[in-house]
């Protein structure tokens, strides 16, 4: 993996997605394109280096999103360090943000 994507634009049958690396100069524009649940790279290369971690950073607030739904009111805070701990123990991961960023 070792890069993050969002969705770019939605419309009937596709959906693409452009890779989440947006500096104001020289920002990647790597996209994917999604149809009927397929796949499919444009043949623009990323224009930097993978993040170390990124499949994790994804899991993690995928899974902090999913709990904060689930259960309204417990604090953002305890969600977010029961998934870290969860996931990752002790380890240091480069591409997850600070854990108050997803407390928000």
């Amino acid at each position: 993996m070792g890069t993050l994507t969002k969705k770019k634009m939605q419309r009937s049958n596709v959906t693409y997605w452009q890779c989440t690396v947006r500096p104001k100069r020289n920002p990647c524009k790597a996209l994917l394109t999604q149809r009927n649940g397929k796949f499919v790279k444009n043949n623009v290369l990323h224009n930097h280096s993978p993040s170390t971690g990124s499949d994790i950073a994804t899991k993690v607030t995928l899974q902090v999103k999913k709990l904060a739904a689930q259960d309204l009111f417990k604090p953002a805070s305890a969600i977010v360090d029961d998934v870290l701990l969860k996931e990752m123990g002790n380890a240091p991961c480069p591409s997850l943000p600070k854990p108050q960023g997803y407390a928000k």
